[in-house]
């Protein structure tokens, strides 16, 4: 756990540079798009690209940067395999389960932005296209040869995390619709 938790604070400053950065340029954005429909409308319009592409840059960050440890091998298509090996005392079991809750996690912010940034599109497709984003970064991660696993496990994980995500902000706006505001 303590190796999970490690990780994650060493890609935070990456993270919080690249969300930075995103801020910036979405105000500037907004700024530019209020002069035309007022702040209301700007903001409406330009926060949801801004959260896509702060769940997006996490996701790169934490998933293609440094690996937390060596790999076995590349690739793995068995789910749920590190859990078993974790319940047989091959693995450390506090760092498999929190490594399947963390990527449950690093994927809710993704659906909610999706679903933010696609209102006429149904949950089911935006989780579908986080899906695809998942088996990317996954292929991305296998190919790379950068310490990095690609896991089946991780996928599943992923699309789950995204599905909460978008039901989340489903139940957030309670099926309102922005579409006036996207229009800016």
């Amino acid at each position: 756990m303590a190796t999970l938790v490690s990780w994650f604070l060493d890609a935070l400053p990456a993270i919080v540079a690249f969300a930075s950065l995103i801020v910036a340029i979405s105000l500037a954005l907004a700024a530019s798009r209020a002069r035309r429909a007022g702040w209301r409308a700007a903001l409406g319009s330009t926060m949801p690209d801004a959260m896509l592409l702060v769940a997006l840059g996490a996701i790169a960050v934490l998933t293609l940067g440094d690996p937390m440890g060596p790999q076995p091998d590349r690739f793995n298509l068995v789910p749920f395999r590190d859990q078993w090996w974790a319940l047989q005392g091959v693995v450390d079991p506090a760092l498999a389960a929190a490594t399947l809750v963390g990527n449950v996690l690093l994927f809710v912010p993704l659906g909610a932005a999706l679903a933010a940034r696609h209102l006429e599109v149904g949950a089911g497709r935006l989780v579908l296209w986080a899906a695809a984003i998942s088996v990317a970064v996954e292929a991305a991660q296998g190919l790379m040869n950068v310490g990095r696993l690609a896991d089946i496990t991780d996928v599943m994980a992923n699309t789950a995390g995204a599905a909460v995500g978008v039901a989340l902000w489903g139940a957030v706006v309670g099926g309102k619709s922005s579409k006036d505001e996207r229009s800016v």
